[in-house]
């Protein structure tokens, strides 16, 4: 998922081609697409990979990693097919195309999901992309809520001296002192985030560029100390065998990887700056892609298996009692350069997320207002603005005061996600070609610089959309069933420990 947020809106407000608006924007080579889609593929979802692998196992947990690759490529090929047809359709959805010219099925203007969803599918799939879009930002910003605050209160009391204190997985259930540290570290982050989140959001490069060597920075120390933990001493526990099958586990895998992969709604905006007519920037988006998934599953695999049955969400807590004995989290007092890699761990998604914060509410923001009633807005800029950033902003604070499980979370956006990277992709091609063809199942008309003579048929098309649908059914059906599991094992250890009592 991405938490380097764009530092363009995704979405403009109505018919406004991304790479208009601003004639000054620089351009960028066709290469530049790559650490572009790396930052935005490697985000904060790989924070909750190793729990998801520990839950379903290792090997079905890379199964499902090697589909959501496959799909993934396919289904961004399919955003760049779609952006192709556009530039010879007619902007309003009423109007038919009247002379297929495959010469000029190339991108030179770039949309938005919001305006791919208008000119492909008229008002119902504009609306439809639109939402999905906006309970994908809640869902990311929510996640950078419940991350920064389970940090900070991880810290704070390391700094008291009793990190275990509170490891409650509901802070209701944990004692006073637990629940003010919670809620105290959910004010000073909204004292710090909220008001920056109310201001116009400039261009923020250098400080993104350095952000992204930190990230990279910090998760190779963290393979390089779990590797050195496993050499020398072994797992922390033996809980589980991590290489096992564990089926109801799938749940939790296919919600928090595709919550961790989903790219494909900021393809339009990465390459909106590229030079030229962009016939190749689907190499590196497969290249991006295929980083990532190597990053993910190095994490996960390595992290799961070292920390197995401890292992938290985010998994950076796991590192507030390294201590860098006995390969690492050894008994003592840690070591001096364990402090360094201790800190450098818990405050880096801190670091990073605060950043991130009011650039993915502003974000949120422009995509809330183009629910708004266009004339309203026209009227009303100023009010519009300010309650769409208010919307934006609050409602994440309000949810983490009740729901801070990253669990929760990263299965809520693994949901929507579902729909930007795999649905919305498949209506977007399916449309382009029904506005050209009407209801063909092999015919491929007009032909884009990245048309797949497989992938790119009708008929596969909606052989993924279903497949994707099966298995998307298939995942919910096991995480309902593990949320309802948990909560009847819940409800009877916590009725026979007042029994006892």
């Amino acid at each position: 998922m991405n938490d380097q947020p764009l530092l363009q809106p995704i979405e403009n407000i109505e018919k406004e081609p991304l790479n208009e608006g601003n004639k000054k924007i620089k351009t960028i080579t066709t290469f530049s697409v790559f650490p572009l889609i790396i930052n935005a593929a490697i985000g904060t979802g790989i924070f909750g990979l190793p729990f998801a692998y520990y839950e379903a196992g290792v090997y079905p947990s890379l199964m499902v990693l090697i589909l959501f690759f496959i799909v993934n490529n396919i289904t961004s090929g399919y955003v760049l097919e779609a952006l192709s047809r556009l530039n010879i359709l007619p902007k309003s959805f009423k109007e038919s195309p009247q002379i297929i010219e495959e010469n000029k099925c190339f991108i030179k203007e770039t949309y938005g999901y919001t305006e791919m969803g208008y000119r492909l599918g008229s008002y119902p799939l504009k609306f439809f992309a639109n939402l999905s879009l906006v309970l994908n930002c809640y869902a990311g910003l929510w996640a950078y809520v419940a991350t920064c605050i389970k940090t900070f209160t991880t810290i704070i009391w390391i700094i008291i001296g009793n990190q275990d204190y509170c490891h409650s997985k509901n802070h209701f259930l944990d004692s006073w002192e637990c629940q003010l540290t919670y809620y105290g570290s959910l004010i000073i982050y909204g004292l710090v985030v909220i008001p920056l989140s109310f201001l116009d959001v400039g261009k923020q490069a250098i400080v993104h560029i350095i952000l992204t060597i930190v990230r990279f920075g910090s998760f190779t120390v963290m393979i390089i100390t779990c590797i050195i933990q496993v050499i020398v001493d072994g797992p922390l526990t033996n809980e589980r065998n991590v290489f096992d099958f564990y089926w109801n586990g799938f749940g939790t895998v296919f919600t928090h990887t595709a919550f961790a992969f989903v790219v494909q709604h900021t393809i339009p905006s990465i390459i909106s700056p590229v030079k030229g007519e962009k016939r190749k920037v689907n190499l590196p988006i497969i290249s991006a892609l295929s980083i990532a998934s190597v990053f993910y599953a190095l994490i996960a695999v390595i992290c799961s298996y070292t920390f197995n049955g401890k292992v938290l969400t985010p998994v950076t807590l796991n590192w507030s009692t390294y201590t860098g004995r006995n390969g690492g989290w050894g008994e003592g007092k840690e070591l001096w350069f364990a402090y360094i890699i201790k800190y450098l761990i818990l405050f880096f998604p801190v670091f990073n997320l605060t950043s991130s914060f009011p650039i993915l509410s502003n974000t949120l923001a422009m995509n809330i207002e183009n629910l708004f009633p266009h004339r309203y807005v026209l009227n009303h800029p100023k009010k519009c603005k300010y309650i769409s950033r208010a919307l934006a902003i609050f409602p994440p604070f309000i949810l983490t005061c009740f729901i801070d499980s990253l669990e929760i979370i990263f299965d809520f956006a693994g949901i929507i996600a579902f729909f930007l990277a795999f649905t919305l992709p498949c209506l977007f091609i399916f449309m382009s070609l029904y506005r050209f063809n009407g209801f063909t199942l092999f015919t491929i008309k007009p032909k884009t610089p990245f048309t797949n003579i497989i992938t790119s048929t009708p008929f596969v098309v909606m052989i993924i959309f279903f497949v994707t649908l099966i298995l998307f059914m298939i995942s919910l059906f096991f995480l309902i069933q593990e949320t309802v599991l948990s909560f009847i094992n819940d409800s009877s250890s916590s009725g026979s420990f007042s029994f006892s009592n």
